[in-house]
């Protein structure tokens, strides 16, 4: 389950363009690190939430609605995501500046499973990061400082 602590530290990098998730893209710092979702993650993660949609409850509900079995919550693997970057030797979160996050889920996350993160940090995009599985993209997305013109 996913745990929140406060670490100190400093964003590296501030980036405009958050649409760009290439995280193997040329001239990045390149880190991968793992999280793994149990098949228990999806009904804890809804008992925080309050998404309590069978397809991650059960894996029988999903493949009726023709998805491949139970599905982890996608921003719970985003957030999983998110707190493996200090223990993949990337950069900090800062703790006094607010924070903005954007994910774009490309394919369905079945559970249990371990999933590989990769993560660059760019000057020109800020950090990035995709959540694979046996080298494909299941997530892209990006986090820095919530830029105050939007």
């Amino acid at each position: 389950m996913l745990e929140f602590k406060k670490t100190s530290g400093s964003l590296v990098s501030k980036g405009s363009d958050r649409n760009k998730h290439d995280a193997s893209a040329p001239g990045s710092t390149l880190t991968s690190t793992q999280i793994s979702l149990s098949k228990d993650d999806p009904l804890k993660w809804a008992a925080l939430c309050k998404d309590y949609n069978f397809i991650h409850l059960s894996g029988l509900a999903a493949k009726l609605f023709g998805l491949p079995g139970k599905l982890a919550h996608g921003n719970h693997a985003a957030a999983k995501a998110l707190q493996s970057l200090p223990d993949a030797g990337n950069t900090a979160l800062p703790n006094s500046i607010p924070l903005q996050m954007q994910v774009d889920f490309k394919k369905p996350m079945v559970v249990p499973a371990i999933f590989e993160v990769c993560i660059k940090e760019s000057p020109s995009t800020g950090i990035v990061f995709e959540i694979l599985q046996k080298g494909k993209v299941h997530a892209t997305g990006a986090y820095g400082p919530l830029e105050s013109d939007r």
